[in-house]
């Protein structure tokens, strides 16, 4: 009967401990606030030249906000079988210019060699995803995304 006992507390005990860890993880995911699309930010979102090893584009900030980016692009997709695959990384790299600012009332014109991630893209249809996120607190994220075509 003691023993029978200590079980149930033990296992009081586990179910108060996962509560108590999901809610945490709960409340560590809410800080982040990642928005959708650039109708949230105001930023815009601009392609200039693309290539089926490079493409340029660039960021226009129109509004009164500060934000920060990377020189690197976020996440690329193809579209496939009606629905849109990520792109895979054949070499790894890694962005050195974060926290690149885009001031209020500012353009920023950025370039990526897709070669060097990813190889050669085929002919297809595209989205890149860009994101950015207020000066004043990171943690309010904005993705930002471009569809378009390589013939």
């Amino acid at each position: 009967m003691l023993k029978l006992k200590n079980l149930s507390s033990l296992v009081l005990v586990l179910v108060i401990f996962l509560i108590f860890s999901v809610v945490s993880l709960c409340l560590l995911f809410a800080a982040v606030h990642i928005n959708s699309d650039e109708a949230d930010s105001g930023v815009i979102l601009t392609i200039n030249n693309i290539t089926p090893f490079h493409i340029s584009y660039t960021l226009e900030n129109p509004t009164s906000n500060d934000y920060l980016t990377s020189a690197c692009l976020s996440l690329l997709y193809m579209f496939k079988n009606d629905s849109w695959i990520r792109v895979e990384e054949i070499n790894i790299t890694v962005c050195g210019l974060v926290g690149v600012p885009l001031s209020s009332h500012s353009k920023l014109d950025l370039t990526s060699d897709w070669q060097a991630v990813y190889g050669e893209l085929p002919a297809g249809d595209y989205k890149i995803q860009k994101e950015i996120s207020l000066s004043s607190d990171y943690r309010d994220k904005y993705v930002l995304e471009q569809e378009f075509s390589l013939p």
